[in-house]
């Protein structure tokens, strides 16, 4: 599975908590009425306290942990990004400065 699809999926999962209000422990939905199946990548989130269980298999969003979650893949992106771009530069110099 390409990263793209993990972080496409990752945001339908939080849309579809955010869509049906399943934002604290008193509207805490099933995943059956999500219309969510328990994946690895469900799984994960739950792992990292972006979805929390209430203990009735219902589950609900903590919006706090999803920002956070956001953030953290972003801050992800960008050191991938910056990685990407030193390696270049390496390349580049060790080239001589002559793009081949």
């Amino acid at each position: 599975m390409s990263g793209e699809s993990v972080l496409i999926k990752q945001n339908l999962l939080m849309r579809k908590f955010r869509k049906a209000e399943a934002v604290d422990a008193g509207r805490a939905k099933t995943l059956a009425e999500l219309g969510i199946r328990n994946s690895f990548i469900f799984r994960r989130m739950a792992e990292r306290g972006v979805f929390i269980e209430t203990g009735d298999d219902a589950y609900f969003m903590d919006v706090e942990a999803a920002a956070e979650f956001r953030v953290h893949r972003r801050r992800i992106l960008f050191f991938i990004f910056l990685l990407i771009g030193v390696a270049l530069l390496v390349i580049y110099f060790v080239n001589g400065g002559r793009l081949k």
